[in-house]
């Protein structure tokens, strides 16, 4: 067998920049606008009490029949995402530490093929209660 060293012919090299042409547009094409690898939308968001991050808060996603439909915690900075199929949600959490009562439900139209803008879900906070009164 013998190996040629030769440099790529003319007519070898159109072959060669159309596979590498190909491999990106297959490598391009996993790294699309935030699908997911289900090709659902990512729905991403933040839970907030004031200003203040509300974490390890229970994000709930619930379809227009009322059932559940996806659930994530927010992290340490209140952020949350949640992958949904096309449709349209109402999405609130649970109560947090810290706060009082639930945020406000959001409803959400998610599409196919685009991601929806995210949303913030706004917890009342809970005051400090004065020592004399909590004697």
């Amino acid at each position: 067998m013998t190996v040629s060293t030769a440099p790529l012919t003319r007519r070898a090299q159109p072959v060669r920049h159309a596979a590498a042409a190909a491999l990106l547009l297959v490598l391009l094409a996993g790294c699309g606008g935030g699908a997911s690898a289900t090709g659902d939308p990512t729905l991403t968001g933040q839970a907030l009490a004031g200003e203040a991050p509300v974490p390890d808060a229970l994000v709930l996603a619930l379809d227009i029949t009322g059932r559940p439909a996806g659930e994530a915690r927010t992290g340490s900075d209140g952020r949350f995402s949640l992958v949904l199929p096309p449709g349209t949600y109402s999405v609130t959490a649970e109560a947090g530490a810290g706060t009082l009562g639930l945020p406000a439900p959001e409803v959400v139209v998610v599409e196919a093929g685009a991601d929806p803008a995210p949303v913030v879900l706004r917890y009342a906070m809970l005051r400090e209660i004065p020592a004399e009164l909590s004697e």
